[in-house]
């Protein structure tokens, strides 16, 4: 199928018209040879946006590294889908073989024990309805997938000289896979955790929480952690409990320092784990700021452990910390 790019040439008339002023020699010469320069880039531009591919998306998996993935499409049913060239166009994010392979036990059990409405759930939210190359997707923009309700958030931050392009949390390690219907974008683990509540929602649902819950409760704090393209980094009960001199009396009966507290845990933009560099420095809703180390691929927030990575929200995302920032 040919793919069209538009391409914007940005001229536009002027409403004034200058008196015409005699040309040199030089200048016609340079002229035409910024035309014959101009004229080569619309026709690598043309060559590259008009791609004719020969597979669909289906057929593409198994030659850039997704095989398994499209044993998942073959097991729900997407192969018919992804598998026709009338069908479509779709922008698939697909795990890699090595993403599939290094599943967790209790993800793995999904798909092969016959829990089939999970397992088309969860190939549903790697799927969207459209065409998104690279470069058309925003940072932090999100994007409808097949699972009703729930969207994926692209992020794009720079690393070294270099870019980090995430869907979700995971890297995007090969983008652009053109297909006859559609276009496929190469990632490093599977998308099994769905964006079903916002960040104060997803805090209150779990005991492992309720220490920060209540201090969200109490301080009214409901509204901030609603805002969109938020992180936040959430203190579970066993960090309150092991902290020295913490006194959560006398925290809940001041407002003022609940919201001080709540708001030195929320960073005003979205930060995944592979957004994350050793030495980066984020700063706090509340000013304070946050020192970032890697080592080993082991992160810490300050001197806290992250214990629960990547928790996706619809607003942000939420890493669980074992110590009190």
């Amino acid at each position: 199928m040919l793919r069209v790019c538009h391409i914007d040439t940005d001229i536009s008339d002027d409403e004034s018209t200058p008196e015409k002023q005699p040309v040199s020699d030089e200048v016609v010469m340079e002229s035409i040879i910024h035309s014959k320069m101009f004229l080569r880039l619309l026709l690598t531009s043309f060559l590259i946006c008009y791609v004719q591919s020969k597979e669909d998306i289906y057929d593409l998996l198994s030659s850039i590294g997704c095989s398994s993935f499209g044993n998942l499409l073959q097991g729900t049913g997407y192969m018919y889908r992804l598998g026709d060239d009338h069908s479509g166009p779709y922008t698939v994010f697909a795990p890699s073989d090595a993403a599939i392979n290094n599943l967790p036990p209790e993800i793995v059990k999904i798909f092969n024990f016959g829990n089939w409405e999970l397992a088309f759930d969860i190939v549903s939210y790697h799927i969207t309805k459209d065409i998104f190359l690279l470069a058309s997707l925003q940072n932090n923009g999100l994007y409808d997938t097949m699972l009703e309700n729930s969207q994926l958030r692209f992020n794009v931050y720079p690393k070294g000289n270099s870019k980090v392009h995430t869907i979700s949390g995971a890297n995007i390690t090969s983008p652009d896979n053109t297909a006859t219907n559609g276009v496929v974008h190469v990632i490093d683990r599977m998308l099994y955790r769905f964006p079903e509540v916002y960040t104060t929602q997803y805090v209150h649902e779990h005991q492992n929480l309720s220490k920060i819950s209540l201090l969200i409760d109490k301080g009214g704090m409901h509204d901030q952690l609603k805002a969109q393209n938020i992180t936040m980094f959430v203190p579970n009960d066993e960090a309150f409990d092991a902290a020295p001199n913490f006194n959560m009396t006398n925290l809940l009966i001041n407002d003022t320092a609940i919201a001080n507290f709540v708001s030195s845990l929320i960073v005003n933009s979205v930060y995944f784990t592979a957004d994350l560099v050793n030495g980066q420095d984020l700063f706090t809703s509340q000013g304070s700021r946050i020192r970032i180390n890697v080592s080993s691929g082991n992160i810490t927030v300050n001197d806290s452990g992250i214990s629960q990575p990547d928790l996706i929200t619809k607003n942000g995302v939420v890493h669980v910390i074992n110590k009190l920032l």
